[in-house]
């Protein structure tokens, strides 16, 4: 297996892999669904040793050939149930679709509903998995078992047209909603019964809370028109917003604005609670949008958009509150799950990656899901779920975060060069081997698996001159990775100890999207090191505090800075020097 590097700086996170290998994705998918067999259910073949699911109408010669299809093929039912027409009453046959093309009859004893979970969300404690058509499941112990709640909500059978269930479950306090074919529904006991919460007339495929409102999307008002319906009171009553726009498929959250997602006018913002919408497409194509999910990872805000000419999704990111976009490059993401500031995992493709960089950049997560379409992520506690076309799936945080890195600096105070390294998460970790000119000098422990940060240090005594220092990170099964490499200077205390006040020319330059500033002092107290715009405008601060006198290297993160000039600023009692670099995306 290659290992990836640790990231020498934060805005670079090169990754330690650490026993990722091992982990393995397990279905949680136990009392997901009701085996009983309906309409417009997706089903699976179960097995293929005998020759009952007919790809052809059964026969009305007596003459029965059949056609064994192979245990996994899967399809949506169609029609039926209908006996067969020879005169057996131990076989009942069902119209299937074949996700091949293929339309035939099968024999209803050989097949298996596939759970086809749209949404899986957390409320509380509990799990909620929105299927289609069986309607909600919740699980009380962390997905290891599912009991259906439905008591109150329409579905959708072969002998009915009452409605299904097109949201996940939203929470306010103690109630819930879902959004439905014939409204939005609420439950005041978790999920045991359902009652109508109003806008019955109507399709919901959205809902979305800030604090105490609820908004819906998609609400059809007047026929032909979609929208955003409010409520402030928990459904007792609702007012209309936005009904200019296409119908709404998704809602994202920031603050007090307001994002939805829309049929065919892209994205809209919102910034008073629905009453007032602005379309915000620049750097979207622009004719006949229709975008799906639209989620925050941090800063970022993503779409999923798709052409109507040409139905390919592709994933769009904003950091400026959608006033701007840039195409990803992944295919259109169905959901985003956050860890914390800087990781998230995505539903891509159908596919989950993981992005520790708050959404800049994506890896598949290895191991990767079996051959399922994953739509939906969440997270409890420690574990990812996803809600798949075949169940929920369940797979432990800590087998696929990996170790990362978040900075690494070294300076020489006194002679003495003081290493200092952080890391924001750490899978497996043994420890870190402190190399200086490539040999091992010192040895770290590690903390095992972990989610916290955590910070360690190590000071050295070199001879005078230059010197390389590296991290090599071993897992508790033997595995090693290296860091990248950091220079430094050092001297003898009191003879060549730095003469000068120094700010040197960052190194790389032009950079993308990190860079390291160096400078020197030769006389201790307090000292800053400012990043500005080319305006003037200051877009971060390095340092600021009391310092020795020595050489010190600091390092500047661009990835969420625009392309462009930048100033970086040093100054102490021994006065101010300023220098330029340019950032370059």
């Amino acid at each position: 297996m290659t290992i990836p590097r640790i990231a020498l700086l934060v805005a670079i996170p090169l990754l330690l892999s650490s026993f990722q290998s091992q982990a393995q994705w397990v279905q949680v998918s136990n009392g997901l669904v009701d085996s009983t067999l309906h309409i417009s259910d997706e089903i699976i073949v179960s097995f293929n040793t005998d020759c009952v699911n007919a790809r052809s109408i059964p026969s009305l010669t007596g003459s029965i050939i059949y056609k064994c299809e192979p245990a996994g093929t899967a399809g949506t039912i169609m029609a039926g149930p209908s006996p067969d027409v020879n005169g057996s009453s131990s076989i009942t046959f069902w119209q299937v679709y074949y996700w091949d093309g293929v339309i035939g009859w099968s024999a209803g004893k050989s097949l298996v509903k596939s759970p086809n979970v749209d949404y899986v969300v957390l409320c509380g404690t509990n799990l909620f998995a929105s299927t289609e058509p069986s309607g909600e499941f919740r699980s009380t112990n962390n997905g290891a078992s599912w009991t259906p709640v439905n008591l109150g909500l329409p579905h959708e059978f072969e002998d009915t047209t009452s409605g299904s269930v097109w949201t996940g479950v939203a929470e306010i306090g103690s109630h819930l909603f879902v959004g439905t074919s014939q409204g939005v529904f609420r439950s005041t006991n978790n999920g045991d019964s359902w009652t109508q919460a109003g806008l019955a007339n109507s399709d919901v495929y959205a809902l979305a809370v800030s604090g105490t409102n609820l908004f819906a999307g998609n609400v059809i008002n007047d026929p032909g028109y979609g929208g955003v319906a409010l409520t402030t009171n928990g459904g007792d009553s609702w007012t209309f917003a936005g009904l200019g726009l296409s119908a709404v498929y998704s809602f994202a959250v920031s603050g007090v604005n307001l994002f939805a997602g829309t049929e065919r006018d892209g994205v809209a913002r919102s910034s008073d609670s629905g009453l007032n919408w602005t379309a915000i497409n620049n750097g979207l194509p622009q004719e006949d949008l229709f975008v799906g999910p639209v989620a925050f990872s941090g800063r970022n805000l993503f779409a999923n958009v798709i052409r109507w000419e040409s139905p390919t999704p592709q994933t769009y990111r904003s950091t400026d509150n959608g006033t701007n976009w840039i195409k990803v490059d992944t295919v259109g993401f169905g959901s985003i799950a956050v860890v914390d500031s800087n990781h998230c995992f995505g539903a891509f493709g159908g596919k989950v990656f993981l992005s520790t960089d708050s959404g800049i950049r994506w890896t598949a997560i290895n191991p990767m899901l079996p051959d399922v379409t994953a739509g939906s992520l969440v997270i409890s506690g420690t574990n990812l779920f996803a809600g798949t076309r075949s169940g929920v799936w369940m797979i432990p945080i800590s087998k696929v975060l990996p170790i990362q890195l978040a900075s690494f600096k070294a300076s020489t105070v006194s002679g003495e060069v003081i290493l200092t390294w952080t890391t924001v998460s750490e899978t497996n970790n043994y420890g870190f081997y402190v190399q200086r000119n490539g040999v091992d000098i010192a040895f770290i422990s590690g903390h095992g698996t972990t989610l916290q940060e955590h910070s360690y240090s190590y000071t050295d005594n070199p001879s005078p001159g230059q010197h390389e220092y590296r991290l090599k990170q071993v897992d508790l099964n033997g595995t090693v990775a290296f860091s990248e490499s950091i220079t430094s200077e050092s001297y003898t205390n009191g003879a060549t100890a730095p003469t000068r006040f120094a700010l040197n020319q960052n190194y790389p330059n032009p950079f993308n999207p990190s860079t390291r500033i160096s400078f020197s002092i030769t006389k201790e107290g307090p000292v800053t090191l400012h990043i500005y715009d080319i305006l003037g405008r200051e877009v971060t601060t390095l340092v600021n505090e009391n310092r020795k006198a020595g050489q010190y290297t600091e390092q500047f993160n661009g990835n969420q800075t625009a392309s462009g000039v930048y100033m970086y600023v040093l100054k102490s009692s021994e006065g101010q020097l300023v220098r330029r670099m340019i950032l370059l995306k």
